[in-house]
């Protein structure tokens, strides 16, 4: 499992151009979240049909205990998704991706969305 380094968009924002991609990897990802993070799946050129999964967590106050999707297929080749609240998805402070599809040419990237 290796950690995905959180990305900061500026203010003005960039677009995808200034995002910088890590390839999936095999045994899952994970990454601080506070929150206010979003995880983009993007479908390299070697990529076939793999999925990530966000693993939710269980909480006191919600019955989130499950998983949710991103399919890069299903939106011209990037998906997004999130934030994610940590009491319902955060794993001992982090978020868990899994690819139960395998990880040929699947690339992540998160990004913290400024507030205010």
């Amino acid at each position: 499992m290796a950690t995905i380094a959180v990305q900061t968009l500026p203010a003005n924002g960039q677009g995808l151009a200034g995002i910088t991609w890590t390839p999936a990897s095999g045994g899952g990802d994970d990454f601080d979240n506070s929150g206010n993070e979003i995880v983009l799946v993007r479908a390299g050129a070697t990529w076939t049909t793999e999925t990530a999964q966000i693993e939710g967590v269980p909480a006191p106050d919600s019955g989130r205990d499950g998983t949710a999707t991103l399919d890069p297929q299903a939106v011209n080749g990037v998906d997004v998704g999130g934030p994610y609240p940590g009491r319902n998805w955060n794993a001992a402070g982090s978020v868990l991706l899994t690819y139960p599809g395998g990880v040929t040419g699947l690339d992540v990237a998160v990004v913290r969305v400024p507030r205010g």
